[in-house]
């Protein structure tokens, strides 16, 4: 029979190792918390990061107003001060407390995609500097007001000067200029990161001009990165974009790589070229996609009346040319922008070289294939 002293102490050895159990498993599920909201605090910080946090992103990069300053800026965002109107929400001219003209982009309440859209063209403007993407000056997110604030460009979009009526067509040589502008933004989007920028809306009302008409992109709402490792050759994404200017590739695929951006960009050229939009629902069946109607016509056929006998054949042949490659059923036919930009640079050059003999325009061919009248493209 054990004595009573033992009985004690095998007693108190029992309760000791219970309760040291406890201290274990209470320290270990502690832990256990710790680390899991540690884990998610980090992947939540992350995930905000990789959407292009308007807080985090830009703070030290682009002013943050208050939306009572972007209501003074643009007297209360008066209808006289609109610019334009997008999918985003309507854009305005304002003026900043120090004299600065900048353009106000807010946001449509109404729009599903407004704060990812908001989010993400912060985050990537606040990082691109060049002088052919436009200038972010800076942002309000106050409540359901979202507004992003740009340097203003006096000459708007390009698209405004190829078929509005109240302006004065530009010459060759202007066209030219802001389509080698253009060119180099996007060249720099496509190479500036690793993995490099994918715009997804480049069109004729995203480039817009500034006073002495230097062409810069704008609107990256939608913009993309592109593959994130060289084992991939695509991102498989919803397809988003303009009817006309979107890539049929990437249409039916849904893989969008900086192809689908040159794509877009050779639909750009060929409305520099003919003169009249990418779509044209006025015109027969045939002719409403400008793409399809310019790859099926010869080149005197679809030149802007208003550049006959002054453009250099061999100068129009080369934007032609690469225009034609952009417009490449298959994406892996069409140059990089690199290159589209070489040929722009070449063709300016031919335009301003003196090359005795050479035709200055199609006027001697037959130019009564291109059946549109000067007023009917709206010139």
């Amino acid at each position: 029979m054990a004595s009573p002293s033992l009985t004690n102490h095998i007693s108190a050895n029992i309760i000791l190792y219970g309760y040291l159990v406890k201290c274990v498993v209470g320290a270990s599920i502690l832990m256990l918390f710790f680390g899991s909201l540690c884990y998610w605090l980090l992947v939540a910080r992350r995930s905000r990061q990789g959407k292009g946090s308007a807080s985090e992103s830009t703070s030290s990069s682009c002013r943050v107003f208050t939306f009572q300053e972007l209501q003074q800026a643009t007297n209360n965002f008066q209808e006289c001060f609109l610019l334009g109107n997008g999918g985003f929400g309507k854009v305005y001219k304002g003026k900043l407390e120090n004299g600065t003209e900048v353009a106000v982009k807010r946001a449509n309440p109404e729009s599903k995609q407004g704060l990812t859209e908001f989010q993400n063209e912060i985050g990537l403007l606040s990082k691109l500097q060049h002088p052919h993407i436009v200038s972010l000056i800076g942002y309000c997110h106050e409540g359901e007001e979202m507004v992003i604030v740009y340097e203003y460009m006096a000459n708007g979009p390009l698209s405004k000067w190829l078929y509005e009526p109240n302006e004065a067509p530009l010459s060759w040589k202007q066209r030219l200029e802001i389509c080698i502008g253009a060119a180099r933004g996007l060249h720099h989007l496509h190479t500036a990161t690793a993995e490099g920028i994918i715009h997804r809306d480049v069109k004729t009302d995203n480039i817009l001009l500034d006073g002495n008409f230097v062409a810069k992109v704008s609107d990256f709402g939608i913009s993309e990165n592109g593959p994130s490792s060289l084992d991939e050759s695509h991102v498989v994404i919803s397809v988003k974009g303009t009817f006309g200017y979107i890539d049929p590739e990437y249409f039916r695929s849904s893989h969008l790589t900086e192809k689908s951006d040159v794509y877009s960009f050779g639909v750009v050229l060929t409305e520099v070229i003919s003169g009249r939009p990418a779509l044209d629902h006025s015109l027969p069946t045939e002719k409403i996609s400008l793409a399809s109607w310019a790859l099926d016509s010869e080149l005197n056929g679809i030149i802007d009346p208003n550049l006959v006998g002054k453009v250099r054949v061999s100068s129009l042949e080369k934007v032609w040319g690469v225009a034609k490659r952009c417009l490449a059923e298959n994406g892996i036919k069409r140059p990089p922008m690199g290159f589209v930009l070489c040929c722009l640079e070449d063709a300016l050059h031919l335009q301003l070289t003196n090359i005795k003999n050479e035709k200055t325009s199609f006027l001697d061919c037959n130019l009564q294939h291109n059946d549109r009248s000067v007023t009917s493209i709206g010139l």
